[in-house]
C-alpha cells in the first residue's frame, strides 16, 4: 500500500519530507518499516513525526546528502 512520497530533505541530520497519502498522518509513528522506489527496497523507520509534512528519519541516512 502506498503511504506517501518523499518530496525533499528536511534539515541536515537525514530526515526527509514525506507527503502523506493518508487523512491521518499520525499513523507514520507506528511504522516499523517502509519499502522504497521502485524496486521496494526495506528501510527501516527510527522516528517519524508531523510538521507541515511528515518527517521520516531512516535506519543508514544520517545527513543531507
Amino acid at each position: 500500500m502506498l503511504v506517501g512520497r518523499i518530496v525533499g530533505a528536511f534539515g541536515i541530520h537525514g530526515e526527509a519530507k514525506v507527503q502523506p497519502f493518508t487523512d491521518f498522518p499520525n499513523r507514520f509513528s507506528q511504522l516499523k518499516s517502509v519499502y522504497l522506489g521502485d524496486d521496494h527496497v526495506e528501510q527501516a523507520v527510527l522516528s517519524a513525526r508531523v510538521h507541515t509534512h511528515v518527517l521520516l528519519r531512516l535506519q543508514g541516512v544520517s545527513s543531507r546528502d
